[in-house]
């Protein structure tokens, strides 16, 4: 399996994929992986680690041998998740970077362990009021399409630490860009030039100073979660110029582009 030492850490994956993939039985391989190492042992916000390791692995595999990968069961942690943590703002930093990283590696599906139930549930067990990680998901969704761009972040300095940054398509309005940004710096705010390819940028970002806190700040303003209706999530418009990610934050950048890849 994947644990395995060298030579034989691909033996079973070599002979699985030889044994149903190259016969026609299986027309997609799918990944089994909790993330588990959060950010210090989720002591604090950290980036996808564990899993990216594994899904790279299996990419290749599964590239080389003509089969799609699917991540048909990733969570943050194993055990059913661990309390107060994965169910907490906390555990969307890794989430968004998950989202964003296994996209761009070639993922073509993510199924997130779970909706409901342990304490890494989208939704809360007894009352299915949504979880942080939840509005991430609903944000993903709404705002980043399924064409995946290449971005690079350019800075002066190295940031690739503390900030990592995706890009697709917008999903309905033609030419659209759309950036998902994670700052997990507890000091640091950054700010973003994106004048260049439009004048204006709707921002939608997490705070996620408080990151023990099970309710999210969103764009200043604490969510409304009393009642079991998504919030409007409503974007902030600012001047592109100096776009900011704050020190310890999540969220997304759309750009009225007019990008030719996005038309």
């Amino acid at each position: 399996g994947m644990g395995d030492e060298p030579p034989n850490r691909y033996t079973f994956w070599n002979d699985f994929i030889n044994a149903t993939v190259k016969t026609n039985i299986t027309q997609v391989l799918v990944m089994h992986s909790y993330n588990n190492v959060g950010g210090d042992d989720w002591k604090k916000p950290g980036f996808l680690s564990e899993t990216l390791e594994q899904a790279t692995a299996m990419h290749t595999l599964a590239a080389e041998s003509g089969v799609p990968l699917w991540c048909g069961e990733c969570g943050p942690h194993n055990g059913g998740g661990r309390a107060n943590i994965t169910d907490r703002v906390i555990s969307s930093f890794w989430y968004l970077d998950a989202l964003g990283v296994l996209a761009r590696l070639g993922l073509q599906q993510h199924g997130r362990q779970s909706l409901v139930g342990g304490h890494y549930g989208l939704l809360q067990e007894t009352t299915h009021i949504p979880n942080p990680d939840m509005f991430v998901l609903i944000l993903f969704n709404r705002l980043m399409g399924p064409r995946v761009l290449d971005l690079a972040v350019t800075s002066s300095v190295n940031v690739s630490a503390s900030l990592h940054a995706y890009a697709h398509c917008h999903p309905s309005n033609d030419g659209s860009v759309t950036i998902a940004a994670i700052n997990i710096d507890p000091i640091t705010s950054y700010t973003v030039d994106l004048s260049r390819y439009a004048s204006m940028a709707q921002v939608y970002m997490f705070n996620g100073t408080d990151t023990s806190g099970q309710i999210p700040t969103y764009n200043g303003k604490l969510l409304d979660v009393s009642s079991l209706k998504v919030p409007t999530l409503a974007a902030v418009l600012v001047n592109s110029t100096d776009v900011e990610v704050p020190a310890l934050s999540y969220g997304f950048i759309v750009l009225d582009a007019d990008a030719a890849v996005c038309r």
